[in-house]
């Protein structure tokens, strides 16, 4: 992915995004996407490498995973682990257009 900070490095971090089914079809996808381009934004003041997120659940944390975050090493209990997207060097075309 291009990081090479080793084990820690800097990030912007989403405590917990889960699904409400009340909200509107891609609600989600917005948020993440705002929350992605306000990380690129703190990025090139203090230089963090990427925007990680804590799932609330299982279902939630495969559609991140489909969405093109990966697992990082921290786990958060019952299988879940942080996920990560770089903020430099992707593409977020895919999230967008599903949005």
């Amino acid at each position: 992915m291009g990081i090479t900070a080793g084990t820690r490095l800097s990030t912007s971090h989403l405590e917990w995004v889960g699904r409400d089914r009340r909200a509107p079809f891609g609600a989600g996808n917005h948020a993440v996407m705002h929350a992605i381009a306000v990380a690129k934004k703190v990025a090139e003041l203090q230089g963090n490498r990427a925007l990680t997120l804590d799932p609330f659940d299982a279902e939630t944390q495969a559609m991140w995973l489909q969405k093109g975050f990966h697992k990082t090493q921290t786990e958060l209990g019952d299988g879940l682990r942080r996920l990560y997207i770089p903020l430099f060097g992707l593409d977020y075309g895919s999230m967008k257009r599903d949005a």
